[in-house]
């Protein structure tokens, strides 16, 4: 007697199965439904701006060097200065220049306090770039 399940007279079927196909192209399609939407929008974004380079462009001043050493007593730019006419140099030298930068030498044994007060000083009289480049033997 024949077998049911086995044909002599069939021959083997090799096609391929389209649905694990057609359902991972569906899923991709559905990806890039949801994606493209947010690929095309834009983000405002503020790139800096590149400038031509001028030539005449003034050159920023060196910065003042004002030293504190352990004593307490304040040197700018290697003049011995009290804290009152340092006061009025700085606040003249922000006024006249914005952008000025004052670099603090401190001798490692100077008082805590004093190099506070120094800074606030600075910061009264319109300073806003301060250095502080490293501590002195």
């Amino acid at each position: 007697m024949r077998s049911p399940t086995r044909d002599p007279g069939a021959t083997a079927l090799s096609q391929i199965n389209v649905t694990p196909l057609v359902d991972v192209m569906l899923v991709l399609l559905i990806i890039f439904m949801i994606s493209a939407p947010a690929l095309t929008s834009r983000l405002p974004l503020d790139l800096p701006q590149v400038n031509p380079p001028e030539f005449h462009k003034k050159r920023p001043e060196p910065p003042m060097l004002l030293k504190l050493d352990a004593d307490g007593a304040l040197f700018l730019d290697g003049h011995r200065i009290s804290e009152a006419v340092l006061a009025a140099e700085l606040a003249f030298q922000s006024a006249r220049d914005a952008e000025r930068v004052l670099a603090i030498e401190v001798e490692r044994d100077a008082r805590y306090d004093r190099l506070i007060d120094t800074l606030a000083s600075a910061r009264d009289n319109g300073i806003k770039h301060i250095a502080m480049p490293s501590l002195t033997p």
